[in-house]
């Protein structure tokens, strides 16, 4: 009878040893589980901060590049809405009007200028269109005039007062440039029509 208690004894002793072996089996490998979860989500942590790295240089490098291109165009564009309109006005007709009362112009006189302005265009140009007078001697001009705006499809003819200095010799040869200006901003390649006179 006590043999077959001491045997049941051991047999449960027996038993309560393999469950606790078991549980600190399972025990260890949850944590390692755990362990090697740890180590891939901080892999993976570093992988996300690299890619992060990466996509934050390519943004820049890319965002310069577009950049550059952009400031490119902007260089090579064409005219702006003024100078396209300035672009369509012509120049014709240019003259000498009076000068002294007598329609001679004399070294130490103002001389008025004539020139007639067109615009083909249909809509009116209303950016300060006007026109400078320039000469290839020196104590002669400049001299400007602007107008508000010229209707389209129209034609106006624009009074230019200009003077030649006292010490411009008698004789002297001039040639007179009438060009197309705009008051708002400066335009390159526009109209202009010459005038060659003579101090007298």
């Amino acid at each position: 009878m006590n043999g077959l208690i001491r045997s049941g004894a051991v047999a449960a002793w027996v038993a309560v040893a393999a469950c606790d072996s078991q549980v600190d089996i399972e025990g260890e490998t949850d944590e390692t589980a755990d362990a090697s979860t740890s180590a891939a989500s901080g892999a993976s942590s570093t992988q996300s901060s690299s890619t992060s790295a990466s996509g934050t240089v390519s943004s820049s490098s890319s965002g310069t590049g577009a950049g550059g291109g952009g400031g490119e165009g902007g260089e090579g564009g064409g005219p702006s809405e003024v100078c396209e309109a300035m672009l369509l006005l012509e120049l014709a007709d240019p003259a000498l009007v009076d000068a002294g009362g007598d329609a001679v112009w004399s070294a130490g006189e103002q001389a008025m200028l004539n020139v007639r302005m067109t615009n083909p265009a249909i809509e009116g140009n209303f950016w300060y269109p006007g026109v400078l007078v320039t000469a290839n001697v020196a104590g002669v001009g400049p001299a400007d005039n602007t107008l508000f705006g010229i209707e389209g499809s129209s034609t106006t003819d624009i009074p230019i007062f200009i003077e030649a200095a006292a010490n411009v010799a008698s004789g002297t040869a001039v040639t007179l440039t009438f060009t197309v200006t705009s008051l708002n901003e400066p335009c390159e390649s526009l109209d202009s029509v010459t005038l060659d006179l003579t101090i007298e």
